[in-house]
């Protein structure tokens, strides 16, 4: 017989209540239109990634784009709003 091995999480559980990272990015795609309506959202919900640090892009029909952070060391959202060429 084979032992599986699984993946443990750096971070112990959160005592306050959270969303996982997986889910929050899906309820961004069915609820906002707009990185604007997505940035409201992800500054109002306590987000847990129990691995390292996870970062996504965001973009709407506009062009507009920022990619959202989330930093294992303090939990805290970052977003890298940089106007560029590639918008």
């Amino acid at each position: 017989m084979g032992t599986t091995a699984y993946a443990t999480a750096t971070e112990p559980y959160p005592r306050e209540p959270a969303i996982l990272l997986g889910h929050m990015c899906q309820i961004v795609m069915e609820t906002c239109a707009t990185v604007d309506e997505a940035l409201a959202l992800l500054w109002k919900v306590r987000v847990w990634f129990p691995f390292e640090v996870n970062h996504c892009l965001t973009a709407d029909s506009t062009g507009k784009s920022v990619v959202v952070e989330w930093n294992p060391s303090d939990y805290k959202l970052l977003v890298y709003d940089k106007p560029g060429p590639w918008e």
